[in-house]
């Protein structure tokens, strides 16, 4: 990051009225609440949920944000960021996958030489 930027929100520079945040909070069991947040503060990280969905994967947040928004507004020029929020605890499991997953495809690579 460059001096000029220092310090600075990250999201400083989108516009509050036309960004949401699609943020996915795993469920009780499985799948992914999704809150759509607007930011309430363009100099802070003040949010406020102004919608609320679910969805069975990651893979799908994006989407499901999406068609969040389009049911609150059908202005084209906004804006979403998705990004799930997790505890330290379920992200040591997510590296744990992603690392089994390597090391499988390393081990497959290995038997197929």
């Amino acid at each position: 990051m460059n001096a000029e930027g220092a310090g600075r929100a990250p999201l400083a520079d989108l516009p509050v009225d036309r960004t949401y945040i699609g943020r996915a909070v795993p469920r009780e069991g499985r799948g992914w609440r999704v809150q759509l947040e607007r930011r309430t503060n363009p100099d802070g990280p003040e949010t406020e949920v102004v919608a609320v969905g679910e969805c069975a994967t990651l893979e799908r947040l994006e989407e499901r944000a999406w068609e969040l928004v389009r049911s609150i507004t059908d202005d084209p020029d906004v804006r979403v960021i998705t990004a799930p929020r997790i505890d330290d605890e379920l992200m040591m499991r997510v590296v744990g996958a992603w690392r089994a997953m390597a090391d499988a495809k390393r081990a497959e690579a290995d038997a197929a030489r």
